[in-house]
């Protein structure tokens, strides 16, 4: 999901963290973060970093990001 991406960006300036990966929807943003749950638990922003990526809230979501180089998303059907 791009707001995904988006989000992973604007929580990333947020949190002072650099990312390994867009957050996923239906896994802890940490995880994106290549941090661990013990990590998290001691991090400042443990309460954002706790969340669901479906529970990200819409304000991360929103604007737009420039990304060094353009990407290519990949659509499979079900």
């Amino acid at each position: 999901m791009i707001a995904l991406k988006i989000a992973t960006v604007h929580i990333a300036e947020r949190v002072e963290c650099s990312f390994h990966s867009a957050i996923k929807s239906g896994a802890p943003v940490y995880r994106a973060f290549n941090l661990t749950h013990q990590d998290v638990k001691a991090h400042k922003h443990a309460n954002l970093l706790m969340l669901n990526g479906l529970d990200v809230p819409v304000s991360f979501c929103e604007g737009e990001i420039d990304l060094p180089q353009p990407q290519q998303f990949r659509y499979r059907s079900i």
